[in-house]
């Protein structure tokens, strides 16, 4: 048994326990940073998997079974006083709507690895499963490097990204704003049907295991940023070394690596001038 599958065991026994996520996360930190990233990985997404069984919510009784409880509301005997309210209860309760939220409830934090937003008070990013760093002063909780993280990633509609082939700098010029659909990186083929629109065959003999159709790259318009997506590809793709997961959506940065295979693309944003 890996040592991811032993700590998620330990994992899952304390959810079982009744201890919260997060909790839980924090609990096992120690034990989780030793993990090399493949074990984390494999760690998060057996979280996944597991999590998403537990919320599948049970059907609801058929309310023409025999065996369906029927709750019938209790009598009381009318007398003029029971008419009456009582002062206490004819003056109406505070709504919940116009108290303010705890603080912890308004602020929240975007993760640097997914783009996922969380709770201030969480650890670890309920997405993805990776640490949230936080700096803390007298007027709020911020992650270090937000600001820096937020910029970034912003793409404007009007911006250019540029992907430069480490090997060979050549350059890929994509102007997303001006699409309304992904973009698809891969290499061309004699099949007519799995063309994709950038095509990265290199002028060399080695493919450098880049497949037919590989990568999705979409504009969001309205959170002006870039998102990719694996498309099932046979050797993966990462960004800073992190492996994406198949049809994971991840957003990608000025100044980030993206590899396709082992194709290293240099990522920037160029604004028009």
């Amino acid at each position: 048994m890996s040592k991811a599958t032993v700590l998620f065991e330990q994992y899952k026994q304390l959810r079982v326990d009744g201890v919260e996520h997060q909790l839980a996360l924090k609990k096992l930190r120690p034990r989780i940073e030793r993990l090399d990233a493949q074990e984390r990985e494999e760690f998060i997404h057996n979280i996944k998997v597991w999590t998403s069984k537990q919320k599948q919510v049970p059907p609801l009784p058929d309310p023409k079974s025999s065996k369906a409880t029927v709750i019938h509301p209790a009598i009381r005997r009318l007398t003029p006083e029971a008419d009456e309210p009582s002062p206490e209860a004819a003056a109406p309760s505070p709504s919940p709507a116009n108290e303010a939220p705890p603080e912890d409830e308004v602020s929240w934090l975007r993760c640097a690895h997914c783009g996922q937003l969380n709770r201030a008070h969480q650890t670890y990013c309920e997405s993805c499963g990776e640490g949230i760093t936080l700096v803390k002063d007298f007027r709020s909780t911020q992650p270090l490097s937000s600001l820096d993280e937020e910029r970034r990633a912003h793409f404007g509609e009007h911006d250019v990204l540029m992907l430069t082939d480490a090997a060979s700098s050549q350059v890929y010029r994509l102007q997303l704003g001006q699409h309304d659909k992904e973009i698809i990186l891969g290499r061309n083929t004699a099949n007519p049907n799995m063309m994709p629109d950038i095509d990265l065959t290199s002028t060399s003999e080695d493919d450098y295991g880049v497949s037919r159709l590989h990568l999705a790259i979409r504009y969001d318009r309205d959170d002006h940023t870039v998102r990719v997506t694996d498309l099932n590809s046979a050797n993966g793709s990462a960004i800073n070394g992190q492996k994406l997961h198949p049809q994971e959506i991840r957003i990608l940065r000025d100044g980030d690596e993206l590899k396709l295979g082992r194709l290293a693309l240099q990522v920037s944003f160029q604004s028009p001038e």
